[in-house]
């Protein structure tokens, strides 16, 4: 069993299989679970904002906050769900980018970049 077995048993199955065994409990993380509504849609997202993340700190035990998630959230058609994924930088692009700032404001490139190596030291 992984956290998408768990998420199917949560969401998207009628008929329920006890997840409630010590392996399913340790794989249910709230945090988790609130991230991946939020992706799925909008509407799952105020709802997580204004009802889950309000009142699952009144919650201790993991089996009552299984239990208020298995009760409270409707069973939904399965969507995948689309992750955006971070584009790293290419220094050519980052040149690029440090060239177009240097010509708007009349200043060189090693300008720019003492500039932002005198930022970073300072910021830490």
């Amino acid at each position: 069993m992984n956290i998408f077995d768990l998420f199917k048993e949560l969401f998207f199955k009628i008929k329920s299989v006890d997840c409630r065994n010590s392996e399913g409990m340790q794989l249910f993380m709230p945090f988790m679970i609130n991230r991946w509504l939020s992706f799925y849609s909008k509407a799952q997202t105020l709802f997580v904002n204004e009802t889950l993340n309000k009142y699952s700190n009144v919650l201790d035990d993991k089996m009552q906050m299984y239990s208020m998630y298995y009760n409270l959230i409707p069973k939904m058609h399965f969507k995948k769900i689309a992750y955006v994924k971070k584009v790293k930088e290419t220094p050519e692009k980052e040149l690029e980018y440090l060239e177009l700032i240097a010509s708007n404001l009349n200043i060189s490139t090693r300008e720019i970049k003492q500039n932002i190596e005198v930022y970073d030291s300072l910021k830490k």
